[in-house]
């Protein structure tokens, strides 16, 4: 008898797990240890994997949302730093395609256009890692890394260090491309004492119920008022059919067989259900004119700031002011760390300080929308024809220049710690001006 009551309760368990049907769930977590063990059981089996897979990123110092698509290849590899070899070939305009090759020794990298029913090779790079050793750089996102490796997510959502983490993790069952899936749902806690975390944090796994293998993932997070979302789905999924020679990386530009990567990945170019959505979600970019110039005789090389309120002001409207020059865009997290201090040194010299931001990278909009979000005390500039830092060959940032009263640069200073520092020069030149 024992045997029979153990086979009914084994089978009570399982009816009652695939039973959980839910359009809005109330999932028990106990089953998520359940689910999660499924997938790593599942992901463990693979060793190679060819999959499809489209993906639309929104990243949070854009406005515009991104359309993608790529056919990847992947040879699991635990002892590999990147955990695989891998072959992708990605898409992201309608006549190119960048078709990547790596095997943990080489790393090549082939461009092919179609012009007129006609492919060839645009640009090709071989990097040999002994002696670069990375492939920083490179868009890898495709990889879906995140899924196709246990180690990455599944198995870390059962750690109890990451747990801490998390402040809810439960799944419920829907019909997702006409497939039957279990929705994997973690949302992540907030650090509302600090700026510096991403806030309202989700995650999203569409795992497939006939072999628990995911076939789809959203991301979403909101930092500093900006918010940004992926969602990546996986098109067509065949495992375990190729072998390790597969992921030999091309070493000369004779190896490279044009017509059988074209053919292989002919779908990509025939596939423009992005086409539309990209056209009309990316806005034509604006021309940018660099004038080439020095900083001469402790100068400003240029006359005027166009300010996000419309306004623009000259330096030598200033005179009789100490200026203070944040150079600044909102993708930069030390910029973004600087601003507070900014506001309070605003503040503190109010009479005698005028702070302005040189923003060459964001539109007017989001510079101001960024600015009230801050509460930010002071104006800047934003994208247009004419780009300050480059016309200065600044390529760090935060760059901070202090004029004095005159108009002169007296301080340049890269990056920024605390106000202290800036305090000290800014008093001292108030206090030189009134002598």
């Amino acid at each position: 008898m024992k045997p029979q009551k153990h086979t009914f309760f084994l089978m009570l368990s399982i009816i009652l797990f695939l039973g959980l049907s839910c359009k809005k769930t109330n999932v028990i977590d106990d089953n998520v240890d359940f689910l999660l063990n499924e997938i790593e059981k599942s992901l463990n089996k693979i060793q190679t994997v060819t999959f499809k897979t489209t993906r639309i990123d929104k990243p949070f110092t854009s406005k515009d949302t991104l359309y993608s698509s790529a056919i990847c290849s992947l040879y699991i590899e635990p002892k590999e730093k990147i955990g695989m070899y891998f072959t992708t070939n990605i898409k992201y305009e309608a006549d190119t395609l960048y078709h990547q090759v790596y095997n943990g020794k080489n790393f090549s990298i082939a461009s092919l256009y179609n012009e007129n029913a006609t492919v060839k090779l645009k640009n090709f790079e071989n990097i040999n890692l002994k002696k670069e050793n990375k492939i920083e750089g490179y868009n890898l996102g495709f990889l879906s890394r995140t899924i196709f490796d246990p180690n990455q997510n599944f198995t870390s959502f059962k750690k109890r260090s990451e747990r801490e983490n998390i402040e809810k993790m439960e799944f419920h069952e829907e019909i997702f491309q006409q497939e039957p899936v279990f929705v994997l749902t973690i949302r992540f806690k907030n650090h509302d004492e600090s700026e510096d975390y991403i806030q309202n944090g989700v995650d999203r796994y569409y795992i497939r119920k006939n072999d628990f293998l995911p076939i789809a993932y959203s991301t979403y997070g909101e930092f500093q008022s900006m918010n940004e979302y992926e969602f990546v789905t996986i098109d067509y999924l065949t495992i375990n059919n190729l072998e390790l020679k597969s992921f030999e990386p091309y070493t000369k530009v004779e190896e490279i067989n044009i017509e059988a990567i074209y053919r292989n990945n002919k779908s990509l170019f025939e596939d423009n259900n992005f086409a539309n959505k990209k056209k009309n979600a990316n806005k034509k970019k604006d021309v940018q004119r660099t004038i080439e110039a020095e900083i001469k005789n402790n100068k400003l090389p240029f006359n005027e700031f166009v300010l996000n309120s419309e306004k623009t002001i000259k330096p030598s409207d200033l005179r009789g002011k100490v200026i203070l020059l944040d150079f600044w865009y909102r993708g930069c997290l030390p910029c973004l760390k600087t601003i507070p201090h900014l506001i309070k040194l605003q503040e503190e010299f109010k009479n005698d300080l005028v702070i302005i931001g040189i923003n060459d990278v964001d539109d007017k909009e989001d510079v101001t929308n960024f600015l009230n979000y801050k509460k930010a005390n002071y104006l800047s500039t934003y994208k247009s024809e004419i780009n300050i830092s480059k016309s200065l060959k600044f390529n760090a940032f935060p760059t901070l220049l202090v004029l004095n009263k005159k108009g002169e640069i007296v301080k340049t200073q890269i990056g920024f710690d605390d106000k202290s520092t800036l305090s000290k020069t800014i008093k001292k030149l108030i206090k030189e001006s009134k002598q």
